[in-house]
């Protein structure tokens, strides 16, 4: 029941709706489709995609559930681009079918009601009710208890959802790793857990001492007692990272070159507010599932702040590791960024990249005008907030130290 991209941006999106009698009745004549917006029954187009009351077989749900994903993500590009609202969340159409699946054992199942908990019940952002936080810990136990050796299915899904569980607190998630290290034959999988319960412990841009130095024992038990796994391997590497990028550390310089091949070395920016952005090419439609349409280029977020901090001592060092050179060209061309400081590194680790140890493409380090680490992955206004704070120190040290300058030809200190 895939839908093609092509036919949700050329199609009228009724198109995709069911036939038979259900289907005309809950949508308009062709007359009136004609003379309709193209967005003006969302719910109707979205709610025909959801599985009925007897749609319990595995297979079909998922079908039906990432061909709804499909079309609301085209949905919403239309209603931006228009300015209209957005359509409304698909997750309360299909909580039925998924909490059925569930019951009924489905790994995948389990996964989509943990993954979409909250948005389902329509939750918001208010704090779980105590039978919620219940729900969520059986669902987690059950995933485990019954799936500790099914690496496809745990690595990395499940693996990731623990790690940016909000809901789930510190306490907990040491419980259910502690539950798949029981349960699990598996050395690549329970270090895996224990990699998980270190970045939830001591995210890397925790500037907490104490959680820090939990993160690097935990880390080195990690590394000794599963050596040969992928694991221990990133394990090591995060205990570089504790050493040389944590908040508080001084960055190792490195050396990258821009699309042309000229030299970027971050010691040059030394005396400014640096953002180092490693980043890849984004896809250019949003993952099955996705419900937010498509995720904005991670070089608009660059052009935004050098427009509005071109006259302060801000640079933003942007390290691609898109392998298709002409493509990154032409989106620096698109955002009217300069050149001289967003390095192309293609699909290979090197440049900055390999001098800091960063494999993932999606990571970000705020300097202060020492060289000094002072934020790790922050995003969106709390990006900009560190920058602007950074900016005031760095406008405060200099006032001082012209205050304290000796004065000029012996004049008075006043009149400069």
């Amino acid at each position: 029941m895939r839908v093609p991209s092509a036919l949700l941006l050329t199609a009228p999106l009724w198109a995709l709706a069911p036939t038979g009698e259900g289907a005309r009745a809950a949508h308009p004549s062709a007359p009136q489709r004609a003379a309709a917006p193209l967005l003006a029954e969302p719910w109707a187009e979205l709610a025909a995609l959801a599985p009925g009351p007897g749609a319990h077989e595995e297979r079909a749900v998922w079908e039906s559930w990432r061909a709804a994903a499909e079309l609301r993500a085209a949905q919403a590009d239309v209603a931006r681009a228009l300015g209209e609202p957005q359509p409304p969340a698909l997750e309360p159409l299909f909580r039925t079918a998924f909490e059925r699946l569930a019951a009924e054992g489905s790994p995948k199942g389990m996964l989509w009601c943990l993954e979409h908990f909250r948005a389902a019940r329509r939750l918001g952002q208010r704090r779980l009710a105590p039978e919620e936080r219940a729900q969520r810990l059986a669902l987690y136990r059950a995933l485990i208890g019954t799936r500790a050796d099914d690496a496809a299915l745990l690595d990395p899904a499940l693996f990731d959802l623990l790690e940016r569980d909000d809901d789930l607190p510190l306490e907990g998630l040491a419980d259910l790793l502690a539950l798949l290290d029981r349960c699990s034959r598996s050395d690549e999988l329970r270090a895996r857990g224990a990699l998980v319960l270190v970045r939830r412990t001591a995210p890397q841009g925790s500037a907490d001492p104490r959680a820090r130095e939990s993160a690097r024992r935990i880390l080195a038990e990690l590394a000794e007692r599963f050596p040969r796994t992928r694991a221990a391997a990133d394990a090591r590497e995060a205990l570089w990272h504790l050493e040389h990028l944590a908040v508080g550390r001084l960055a190792p310089d490195f050396t990258t070159y821009d699309g042309a091949g000229n030299e970027i070395r971050l010691s040059d920016y030394r005396s400014q507010v640096v953002v180092v952005r490693f980043w890849n090419q984004p896809t250019a439609s949003p993952p099955a599932g996705s419900t937010t349409g498509s995720a904005p280029h991670p070089l608009d977020r660059a052009a935004d702040l050098e427009r509005r901090l071109w006259d302060h001592r801000f640079t933003w060092i942007g390290v691609a590791a898109d392998p298709d050179r002409e493509t990154f060209r032409r989106d620096l061309v698109e955002r009217g960024l300069r050149s001289t400081n967003q390095a192309w590194e293609g699909g290979a680790r090197r440049g900055a990249a390999r001098a800091w140890h960063v494999d993932r493409g999606d990571a970000t380090y705020v300097l202060d005008h020492t060289g000094v680490v002072r934020g790790v992955d922050l995003e969106g206004e709390e990006l900009e907030r560190l920058i602007d704070l950074l900016l005031d120190e760095l406008r405060a040290q200099v006032l001082q130290r012209q205050r304290h300058l000796p004065p000029r030809d012996g004049g008075d200190p006043s009149d400069r």
